[in-house]
């Protein structure tokens, strides 16, 4: 950049930000079909994690965050139970 006059970097600074864009959007709609993936597995495997360990810590969590001030977004859906690994 240092070769650059300044509209050369406004222009490049542009592109950049422009592809930014592009990969965030990219990432936020994976996310979202990865999260719709979790969700439709598992409801076919019949899976809660109302009663999963994790699921347990991470709203024990959020419960004293609050208590703190702190604020989260309601989870969009349930998050994937954890599955037993083979050893």
């Amino acid at each position: 950049m240092r070769a650059l006059d300044l509209e050369g970097k406004k222009a490049f600074l542009a592109k950049k930000k422009a592809e930014r864009a592009e990969i965030q959007g990219r990432i936020k709609d994976l996310g979202a079909k990865r999260q719709a993936h979790v969700v439709e597995e598992m409801a076919k495997k019949g899976l809660d994690d109302s009663k999963a360990l994790d699921r347990a810590v991470r709203d024990a969590v959020r419960e004293q965050a609050g208590e703190k001030g702190f604020e989260f977004e309601a989870p969009k859906a349930p998050a994937p139970a954890p599955t037993p690994q083979p050893r």
